[in-house]
């Protein structure tokens, strides 16, 4: 983008008579360069081109000379006479190209271009390439002479040359001109067709002589403005004027009469033959006959595609000038901004934007408002920037509020006026003050925190670095956005609509774009119109006026028709019914005369100061607005609302000074809607806030002082920071937030003062009866330990300790601040932080339970399309130890996964539905974060996959699923689960595999862990490694610890003393330690399997530990027929393999073996024949032959040896203890063992007898129910 002007002096256009030396100037070159400066920041050239008349009177010749600025009279030719010159100026905000230019340009056939544009098609520029030294090559290669514009060829030259009109005609984009073509002394200059770039001008008058072409009027010009009109429409002559659209010639010549320069001004038509059409504007379709109105989903398809293209024209970076750095920090790249009120059409480009700018870029939304926080135009916003987050949550958003100043903007009034002019109504003057101060982009933000989802509350100072600013203009005049639209189609029908919408289009350079150029480029940002691009107004043009808009519907949803279907196709469902949200319509001003009149030169100009007051705002507004107050009005009818200046309040509404009554209670907006779970912390904070409030008289009379802090503390993600927003949300309570890289500063003592300033403010809120909350967050980090702090730890944990006690001490009743602090680290904070006075309780905040999981998926699939297969109780119950933000992560990649399935199967996506297969690949992403770093999963082994070992089977789903499945019953008859099971048994007998499938079917997470993983060269780390899978199992219940090879872990203390025994005895009492701590930790069960049961410590082997041993035997025949039958399940087997006689031929074979010989038998028959389309008998007994079980009779007999050895087994049996073998026939008639019971008190004793009598009940109920497996 650039500023572009001219000065030409000496000419006589048309019938002026201007003296070439006149006097009388309204401005100088220097103010107009100002001007054009604050355009183009980059660089600012000038060019003087210098005329002199030579040759004979008959036969007069034009000589022309070129000086840049700076070169200095001396290089002048001393013996020309100069007539008149011709002085061009131009600024660059370089946006194209990678090395800075400097315009204008001069090439060598000494042409010289200012050109203030973008080309976007038409002409052909490389993606490095600057696209106006392109452009002055092609006009370089022009045809002079004046015949071949009117007769299609030229009479001069033989080549095959264009003229100037047809070149400018072939350009896609917006654009305005000044160009000299010294071949045939010529001066062109205009505006594209649609006038989507400022030029004006001013013909010679007596005021001043010169005639003057620029992009915007200097400050100066003012003073020619006459006062503020209440209608459009011209008072008098102005000096400056819109330059109409079209291409103008001025060929100079030299007068007959007087020797003097003159030249005629000829305005050219449109070589290109669509953009006539375009211009013309005449719909074919205007009226719809019959049934002609159908479905506009695939027109809206195509404004989609054509509006995309047009933001990725004016969004593709093609210079590193457009990199540029926000606080030096390189990894904030912020090259496009949108003018964003919330509305229809911002959110449409900024949803665009979403899909055409690179995930690296950040982009900012900059919202003006004139009433603070409670102008439509903020609520709107921050709805919108809700909703972009929601479809685009990758994107790093960043809403810029710009607040209007009253003092800063009368002080800048005389600028903004010269500006607009030579507009000069009251709504221009609104219009252009609120994009003026928009576009200068100087505003506050939230910082963020590290959930994008969640926007603090911090605000700081924030400029926007972009230099392209998206606006939406020409999308209310294409779509019929405005209320005289509804007007003259009430009174004309589709013809009246067609004609107001016409008439619309052909004046919007005049009434809307020059204007809107002059006032956001005035920053130095370039202002690009994607509404306006010319594909886009094509495909508009095209679709029938009644799939454009419906004006008999309400407003919301027949106006801009087709575009609330685009933001549809989007994702925007909130954004596709707003009512029109358009920036100058998101406020009303009332303009008076400000006490004074301001002398300027002599002329008078009454300075307008802008009185604010509300608008009645959109119902999806109001709603917000009710929603960040937590109060409903009580007459919802009314149309409108004052607000007192410097009344705006998000505690209430307020009408001359005075808060309206809220409704009861029941209807008031509730912490729950927002949140789910967390019950006990969300009424402890909701008593916490508004007790000192509600009962303050009650505290007074007893002499009560209320707790003034709570410390929450849990896993990363359970929800903690999202309870204290919600709560105080709903206590409309003031929220002031403390992080530690916010208070955290490399100054001594800068750090306290922040924090000072904190609690000042908080108190102050506190005091006029509003309650105020300080959350600190990760106070963990602010205040640690004693004895890992630094120096600037002490002295923040001094002063936050001074200002905590110091906020207690108020002597106005409830005026005290509450402070709440969250950590998910509760042994690395202070102890002096955790004493009474300070924070007076503490409550965790944990993981959700199955029930809080259902909760919190029920409120993030809300407005999700759920497809009839998706069942969220049953996606509750298999998101073991998920939090909230692992269900929010899980969501967000459900839909993901269902857009990607629509866009592979080319469906429609107004049917987009998610279905199960959608939150399955969503699981197989995403899981629990609390585990990650720990081997965590639920295994895919079923029983099915297990052969034989029914009895087994049924004892491990009695043990393991039914406390799991069946909470209620235990908790009914009073009895606790079981706390842990051992497998002992031969290697090799499933013992591993019988604890994947238990933890399957019980869809219990399951952690595994080996002595491998437990024994470290460093002290103290595998007892580490074992509690904390011992807490991440609590956190993630129902769950189970699997120990495999459990003697290396559980061994026998005593015997002689080793670096290796002394490590086990630690994790031993580690183990033991935690086992008994598991009364707490409902859902958790020990799982160890072990070949070697006499290895295992005795204290691990009684009740309350392993209360259930059981022996997993070697397979008998039917079981090994089961097993071999499972393994050959996806085999080709002939029809010669007699599996059962193979089962009696693997006598002593364990399962593992019986695998590897099916294995094997397939790989015998691949290498007889790679070809081999079956396994046959033979392959199987040639394996059989080679293989010999590693099992021996012996080996089998010593694990007997072990039950009827064990002193336990003096003691009589239990039938909770013992579990048999299958009782097949088995060739070696082995014994089915029963463990016996370990010597324990009578009580413990007692209680075993309850558990039996339990399970037997629940075995029996159980053949009336279904589901639930007998014993």
């Amino acid at each position: 983008m650039c500023g572009i002007a001219l000065i030409v002096s000496g000419v006589r256009l048309g019938c002026a008579c201007p003296g070439p030396n006149a006097q009388h100037l309204v401005f100088s070159v220097d103010e107009l360069k100002s001007a054009l400066r604050r355009r183009g920041p980059d660089s600012l050239g000038a060019k003087k081109l210098f005329f002199n008349i030579s040759g004979s009177a008959d036969e007069q010749v034009i000589d022309s000379w070129i000086e840049s600025e700076g070169d200095g009279d001396t290089r002048k030719p001393c013996c020309w006479n100069f007539v008149g010159e011709m002085h061009f100026i131009g600024a660059t905000l370089q946006l194209r190209g990678v090395s800075p230019t400097l315009q204008p340009f001069v090439d060598e056939f000494r042409n010289i271009l200012a050109y203030n544009g973008e080309i976007f098609g038409g002409i052909p520029v490389e993606r490095d390439s600057n696209d106006a030294e392109i452009l002055l090559q092609y006009l370089g290669g022009c045809c002079s002479c004046n015949s071949h514009e009117l007769s299609g060829f030229c009479t001069i030259s033989q080549k095959e040359q264009s003229s100037v009109p047809e070149v400018l005609s072939r350009i896609k984009g917006p654009w305005a001109i000044i160009y000299w073509q010294e071949s045939s002394k010529t001066l062109w200059f205009g505006r594209d067709a649609f006038g989507r770039r400022s030029l004006l001008v001013h013909w010679s008058t007596v005021q001043d002589s010169r005639f003057l072409l620029s992009s915007v009027s200097p400050t100066s010009s003012v003073e020619q403005i006459p006062d503020i009109e209440l209608e459009n429409g011209l008072s008098q002559l102005k000096f400056w004027e819109e330059l109409p659209c079209g291409i103008y010639s001025v060929k100079i010549d030299a007068s007959f009469l007087d020797g003097k320069l003159v030249g005629e001004i000829k305005k050219h038509g449109w070589s290109n033959y669509m953009l006539k059409e375009l211009i013309e504007w005449d719909r074919l379709f205007v009226e719809p006959k019959g049934s002609s109105k159908a479905s506009v989903s695939g027109r809206a398809e195509l404004v989609l595609t054509a509006l995309k293209e047009s933001v990725m024209r004016r969004t593709s970076l093609h210079t590193f000038f457009q990199g540029v750095t926000y606080g030096g920090r390189k990894e904030q790249l912020v090259p496009v901004a949108v003018l964003f009120s919330g509305g229809l059409d911002s959110m449409i480009l900024a949803a665009l934007l979403e899909q055409c700018l690179d995930p690296q870029y950040e982009v900012d939304l900059l919202n003006v408002s004139f009433d603070g926080p409670s102008a439509p135009d903020r609520i709107s916003a921050k709805m919108g920037i809700e909703e972009l987050r929601r479809i685009a949550p990758s994107r790093r958003w960043r809403l810029v509020e710009i607040d209007a100043d009253l003092s800063s903007v009368t002080m800048e009034m005389k600028h903004v006026m010269s500006l607009i002019y030579p507009a000069n109504t009251y709504m221009d003057l609104n219009i252009g003050t609120a994009l003026w101060l928009a576009a200068n982009g100087n505003g506050w933000v939230y910082e963020d925190s590290r959930d994008e989802n969640e926007e603090s509350l911090q605000r700081h100072k924030y400029k926007s670095p972009a230099r392209i600013v998206l606006v939406g203009s020409g999308a209310d005049e294409q779509c019929a956005g405005y209320g005289r639209h509804k007007t003259k189609f009430r009174n004309g029908g589709w013809v009246g609509l067609h004609e107001e919408m016409r008439l619309d289009m052909l004046r919007i350079w005049k009434r809307n774009l020059g204007r809107d150029d002059r006032c956001i480029s005035d920053n130095g940002r370039e202002a690009r119109f994607p509404f306006l691009d010319e594909d886009v107004i094509k495909i508009l043009l095209d679709i029938p006026l009644w799939e454009i808009a419906d004006l008999e519907q309400p407003s919301g949803r027949g106006d801009k028709k087709i575009l609330r279907e685009v933001a549809k196709l989007l994702g925007l469902s909130e954004a596709s019914i707003l009512p029109k949200r358009a920036i100058q319509s998101g406020y009303r001003s009332n303009f008076r005369v400000y006490n004074g009149i301001a002398e300027t030169s002599g002329c008078k100009i009454k300075i307008f100061i802008i009185g604010i007051y509300w608008r009645s705002i959109s119902s999806a507004a109001q709603r917000r607005a009710e929603e960040v107050s937590g109060v409903r009005r009580k007459d919802q009818s009314s149309s409108s609302m004052a607000v007192s200046s410097g009344s705006s309040s998000c505690s209430g509404v307020y009408s001359n000074g005075k808060a309206e009554k809220s409704e009861p209670e029941s209807v008031r907006w509730r912490a729950e809607e927002a949140i789910g779970g967390n019950r006990e912390a969300l009424e402890a904070l909701r008593e916490l806030i508004s007790f000192p409030v509600l009962y303050s008289r009650e505290a007074r009379k007893l002499g009560l002082k209320w707790p003034g802090g709570l410390l929450l503390y849990g896993p990363p993600g359970t929800g903690k920071t999202s309870l204290v927003r919600a709560v105080v949300r709903e206590c409309n309570a003031q929220l002031t937030i403390i992080s530690p890289h916010s208070v955290h500063k490399a100054h001594a003592g800068e750090s306290e003062k922040i924090l000072r300033e904190a609690f000042s403010e908080a108190s102050a809120q506190a005091k006029s009866g509003k309650p105020s909350v300080i959350f600190i967050d990760e106070i963990d980090v602010l205040c640690p330990r004693r004895d890992s702090r630094r120096e600037q730890d002490v002295r923040l944990a001094a002063q936050l300790f001074t200002l905590m006690d110091s906020s207690r001490s108020s002597s106005i009743p409830g005026a005290q601040v509450i402070v709440v602090a969250s950590t998910n680290r509760v042994d690395a904070v202070d102890p002096a932080l955790r004493r009474s006075g300070r924070f007076d309780a503490e409550i965790e905040v944990t993981t959700p339970s199955e029930g809080e999981r259902f909760q919190i998926l029920q409120l993030y699939t809300k407005k999700l399309p759920l497809d009839s297969s998706v069942k969220l109780k049953s996606l509750a119950a298999s998101c073991n130890g998920y939090v909230g933000a692992d269900l929010e992560a899980l969501c967000r990649e459900a839909t993901r996964s269902a857009l990607k399935r629509s866009s592979n199967d080319d469906s429609n996506e107004s049917e987009l539905l998610l279905t199960f297969e959608d939150w399955e690949c969503a699981r197989s992403v995403v899981g629990p974060s609390i585990t990650r770093g720990v081997t965590v999963e639920v295994p895919k082994v079923s029983w099915e996959d297990i052969g034989g070992l029914k009895d087994l089977k049924k004892k491990l789903q009695q043990a393991v699923e039914w406390p799991i499945k069946h909470p209620a019953a235990f908790s009914r008859l009073g009895i606790s689960p079981i706390r842990g099971v051992l497998l002992h048994g031969p290697p090799g007998c499933s013992k591993t595999t019988l604890a994947k499938a238990v933890a399957h079917a019980a869809q219990a997470s399951f952690f595994s862990l080996s002595g491998a993983e437990l024994y470290s060269m460093y002290v103290g780390e595998g007892e580490a490694l074992l509690r904390n899978t011992f807490r991440r199992a609590r956190l993630a219940a129902p769950s189970i610890i699997f120990f495999d090879e459990a003697d290396v872990v559980a061994g026998k203390r005593g015997g002689k003393s080793s670096s290796n025994i002394s490590v086990g005895e630690r994790l031993l009492s580690t183990l033991l330690t935690e086992m008994d701590g598991l009364e707490q930790a409902k859902g958790i069960l020990v799982l160890a399997a072990t070949n070697r049961p006499q290895a295992i410590d005795a204290a691990l082997l009684r009740p309350g530990r392993f209360d259930l041993l059981l022996y997993v035997p070697p397979p008998d025949i039917e079981s090994r027929y089961e097993i071999l039958r499972v393994h050959t399940r996806n085999m080709e087997i002939a029809s010669d393999v007699d599996l059962r006689k193979l089962a009696e031929e693997t006598e002593l074979f364990t399962g593992a073996e019986l695998e590897g010989l099916c294995r094997e038998a397939g790989i015998v028959a691949l290498r007889e024949d790679i070809h081999a389309s079956s396994v046959r008998n033979r392959h199987f007994q040639a394996v059989r032959q080679s293989l010999k079980p590693a099992l021996t009779k012996a080996e089998i007999d010593s694990y007997a040896l072990f039950l009827k050895a064990s002193p336990l087994s003096k003691n009589s049996m239990s039938p909770m203890r013992e579990c048999k073998a299958d009782s097949g026939s088995d060739d070696r008639k082995r014994r089915n063992y029963m463990v016996p019971l370990s010597p324990v008190k009578v009580v413990a004793a007692g209680l075993l007898l309850v558990t039996v009598a339990a399970k037997y009940i629940l075995g029996n109920a159980d053949q009336k129910t279904p589901g639930m497996a007998t014993t």
